[in-house]
């Protein structure tokens, strides 16, 4: 055998490529010892990570929040283990690195292994919908989406996380019919189209403030597309409903009642003021003096 080896080694070093390797020996024994760490110290990496996916299936706690300094506006915890989405992104991409490498294993533990990669791989794409999903929802102006998340705590167990898609099709679900409820109520309503994010549940907040606070996000936004905050908080307003889609529904209705009347109180005005003013000219130019 090791005479075969060395008929190997005398043929590469006949190549113009390796014939120098024999030099390269000396100064690379010099750095086994740190080439020896180096790989073992990636090998740990690559358990460490391994194992991490591996808890992550067997048993975990995921909570959903709202992070508005990120671009995707929500994220989600692990707990326990202080991983956020963008932690499990890259434990996702491990997870696909080391079943391509295992793919030409096939053994049954190799085999389990993949599937568990595999599971953890459609784990995270999950995750991932999920928060595509209440962050569209924030930007749509739903006015419930972190009632949805606040304190719901899913669970994977033994890679079942059936929960998680269960929590996934809500969503999916909501975030349809709200769109479909936005377009029809933008049609009727068009005063709510100046609206998304918060800010419909933030002019709601200050129609039904019993004081009128002009420190209040909700005065300066009806400032902006030319409402007189002070008139509207004087109309008497129907109560206030539960249901997301009454909510919008009721905020259209009642801009577009009281832009109607806010615009006949500035003709009322206007025309008082002409009509005062004729009064005066006929009074100054009209009514001789003694």
């Amino acid at each position: 055998v090791f005479e075969d080896v060395a008929k190997c080694f005398d043929v590469i070093f006949k190549d113009d490529e390796f014939k120098n390797v024999i030099e390269l020996f000396e100064t690379c024994s010099q750095s086994v010892a740190g080439i020896k760490h180096l790989y073992l110290e990636l090998t740990n990496k690559e358990q460490s990570k391994r194992r991490c996916i591996m808890d992550i299936l067997s048993h975990s706690s995921l909570l959903f929040v709202k992070n508005l300094s990120t671009e995707r506006l929500f994220d989600v915890k692990i707990k326990s283990k202080n991983l956020t989405f963008d932690d499990l992104s890259e434990l996702r991409d491990r997870a696909r690195l080391i079943g391509y490498s295992n793919v030409h294993n096939k053994n049954e533990d190799h085999n389990r292994e993949i599937e568990k990669l595999e599971s953890f791989v459609e784990l995270v794409g999950v995750i991932e919908d999920v928060i595509k999903n209440l962050s569209a929802l924030y930007i749509a102006g739903f006015p419930t989406v972190t009632d949805i998340i606040d304190y719901q705590v899913v669970t994977c167990s033994a890679g079942d996380y059936q929960d998680l898609h269960c929590l996934y099709k809500n969503l999916e679900e909501k975030l349809k019919s709200w769109e479909q409820l936005l377009c029809q109520m933008y049609e009727i309503y068009p005063e709510l189209t100046y609206f998304s994010y918060e800010q419909f549940q933030t002019v709601e907040s200050f129609l039904y403030n019993a004081k009128i606070e002009e420190n209040h996000p909700g005065y300066h936004l009806l400032k902006y597309i030319g409402f007189e905050p002070v008139l509207l908080q004087q109309f008497t307003l129907p109560e206030k409903p539960d249901g997301e889609n009454e909510r919008l529904e009721n905020l259209g209705k009642i801009l577009t009642t009281q832009r109607s009347r806010s615009d006949d109180h500035a003709d009322f005005e206007q025309g008082y003021t002409g009509h005062t003013a004729s009064i005066l000219f006929f009074v100054y130019y009209m009514v001789p003096y003694d």
